[in-house]
């Protein structure tokens, strides 16, 4: 099924936009080239800590349910570092993804979406998009939702629900559309380039 591909797709492009020199063409125009801190709040326990704008990796995947055929628990799947971009107030998670990408997104969006924080420790993301991938001519509509919930310095969970809907017959994807959710823990390891 061609929709297993495209989160590992998004997350492998997000690894090569960290070793690209042109900050703009894969991770948008976040107005944080310097790196700087942004301040996510405070957490619960009332200590102060900061969510840093990085390249974060995965830990902790647990399966949900997987009706899109994602895989994200599969040993054979290596999660590479993805972007994840804090202004402060909002906040945006994977590769910013437009007509110009493989896969492409309209309209544009970041691959697990953007959005405000909610609380001080806690900020829900989506993105909602046809998605065309140039390989395989598969194209669908998707809907994501991520909730991040600010856990310690540089570290958040994550609870991640993807559907899927309208697909053409390239996919192979089941019919009447399809939903995966997973939660996972994502701890960051290199600034942003």
């Amino acid at each position: 099924m061609r929709s297993k591909y495209l989160l590992p797709l998004a997350i492998v492009l997000a690894a090569q936009a960290a070793c690209s020199d042109d900050e703009s063409d894969d991770f948008g125009d976040s107005g944080l080239r310097d790196g700087s801190v942004a301040d996510a709040g405070t957490l619960d326990s009332g200590q102060s800590g900061t969510l840093q704008p990085g390249l974060y990796s995965y830990s902790n995947i647990v399966k949900i349910e997987d009706g899109c055929d994602i895989a994200l628990e599969d040993p054979q799947f290596v999660p590479l570092p993805i972007p994840l971009d804090n202004r402060g107030t909002s906040i945006s998670l994977g590769t910013f993804r437009d007509s110009t990408t493989n896969p492409s997104f309209d309209p544009p969006g970041y691959a697990l979406g953007s959005g405000q924080y909610s609380t001080s420790t806690m900020a829900n993301l989506s993105v909602n998009a046809r998605v065309e991938d140039d390989e395989d001519g598969c194209e669908f509509n998707v809907r994501r939702t991520t909730v991040i919930t600010y856990t310690g310095t540089d570290m958040v969970s994550v609870n991640y629900t993807n559907q899927e809907s309208n697909h053409t017959s390239e996919c192979g994807a089941p019919a009447g559309g399809c939903t995966s959710r997973y939660t996972f823990t994502l701890t960051r390891t290199a600034p942003l380039p």
